[in-house]
């Protein structure tokens, strides 16, 4: 076989964007992005002024997660230790509002030193029984998840202070801020302001930020709109930089899980949640993140959640990695103009809502707790009546309704700041 070099001809800007006009018949309209709940204008010829290129590395290594809520410390121990076996390298805990927790039992057995894991606290007690129990040494194979956010931090700080803890043990939640209904400039410019507020109260006692910024970890929700979600955690990374670099910290590199929730989600057409959950883990392994959890998509059915789906859930990241090859190539979509111009324009917006909550000298004051609640209702209500008129299709929930409809339905879900998950089939459903 003869080697071939094929000269391309460079074409400057100008003649690209008349070529597109051309080819659409000037129908100049669709060259043009618009995204109402998303607050997103953009015409995807236009190029970016800046680069959002955060981080260079040659493969993208990513973990592929399982979050267990314990209710049950022996079953969820079971439960634990089967999908480690099925392809888990990392483990969240949600401890929930459970006390009384056999730490013993839970663990048994578990090799934590092989692996990854996040334990969610919604109590003090619980942090202050986990520390008891667990062993110094042993005390580094865990992340200590603490939302500052959702729960009063002070009483934590100070058990964590008590036991000179420096591992770390912060949670930018912007996973369940996404799944109560915000938009993506929404969940940046609240997960901005949540890490502003950690770094500056640190430094407010005189310590130095250099090691704390590394005790924060941040959570981020996928939705359903495939280069939007993708610019949504590049731009989320470019602004935590921005932040970072404010305070003396160059090129911080931050932890960022991404989660696949339940917004989209159908009990009813259950397969087709399986190209939703694809395509969304697909959308932020492109961007780059630390690990994904692609949660069962039958979590909250008032069915018992099947082994099935968990098995589903847990091989659709492996598959994008072992058969796909996504841990190739770290963020292979860099210098797209659609997704720099997405960036762009989330970057953007997502600074202007972080400068309105910075108003509020105070994380958790009522005053601003009650603008983030009343700014996601809003974009929460268009997104259901987005649905409920058919301005938006979901296949299986408002259009092409499955034959064989299942016959499980949703239960209550959770809340997060005093909001209900947003379940679109749910709501659907009440029409």
């Amino acid at each position: 076989m003869r080697d071939e070099k094929i000269d391309f001809v460079q074409v400057n800007l100008s003649t690209w964007r008349n070529q597109i006009k051309k080819e659409l018949k000037e129908n100049h309209s669709r060259i043009v992005f618009n995204d109402e709940i998303e607050e997103i204008l953009f015409d995807v010829t236009q190029t970016c002024s800046k680069s959002f290129i955060t981080n260079t590395t040659d493969k993208n290594s990513f973990l592929n997660g399982y979050s267990c809520t314990v209710f049950n410390e022996k079953e969820a121990n079971k439960t634990i230790l089967k999908v480690l076996m099925q392809g888990a390298d990392f483990i969240e805990f949600k401890i929930e509002k459970k006390t009384n927790i056999d730490w013993g039992i839970l663990f048994n057995t578990i090799e934590f030193q092989y692996i990854f894991s996040h334990i969610a606290f919604q109590t003090p007690e619980q942090l202050a029984s986990f520390l008891e129990f667990i062993d110094s040494k042993k005390l580094q194979f865990f992340f200590l998840k603490i939302d500052p956010l959702a729960i009063n931090f002070i009483d934590f700080i100070e058990i964590l202070e008590s036991h000179s803890v420096i591992t770390p043990c912060f949670e930018i939640n912007g996973f369940e801020i996404e799944q109560i209904g915000a938009n993506c400039y929404q969940q940046i410019g609240i997960m901005l302001s949540t890490f502003h507020e950690l770094l500056s109260t640190e430094l407010e006692k005189g310590n130095s930020i250099h090691d704390f910024i590394h005790l924060i970890h941040f959570n981020v929700g996928i939705g359903q709109n495939y280069f939007i979600e993708i610019a949504k955690i590049k731009a989320l990374k470019w602004l935590i930089q921005q932040i970072s670099y404010s305070y003396g910290i160059i090129n911080f590199e931050p932890t960022i899980t991404a989660n696949i929730g339940w917004t989209n989600k159908s009990l009813k057409d259950i397969d087709s949640n399986l190209l939703r959950q694809t395509s969304e883990a697909m959308a932020a392994l492109n961007a780059g993140v630390t690990g994904i959890i692609v949660h069962p998509c039958d979590n909250f059915s008032n069915q018992k959640p099947s082994n099935l789906h968990q098995r589903m859930a847990l091989n659709i990241p492996i598959i994008l990695k072992e058969e796909a090859n996504f841990n190739s190539v770290y963020e292979p979509l860099n210098g797209s103009h659609v997704i720099e111009g997405l960036c762009e324009k989330i970057s953007e917006k997502s600074w202007v809502y972080f400068t309105e909550l910075e108003k509020f000298s105070v994380l958790r004051s009522n005053e601003k707790i009650n603008k983030i609640s009343s700014d996601i209702s809003l974009k929460r209500s268009m997104r259901i009546e987005a649905l409920k008129t058919n301005q938006k299709e979901y296949i299986g929930i408002n259009t092409l309704l499955s034959e064989n409809s299942c016959s499980a339905e949703w239960t209550d879900t959770k809340e997060y700041m005093g909001i209900p998950y947003l379940i679109l089939e749910q709501e659907f459903q009440k029409k």
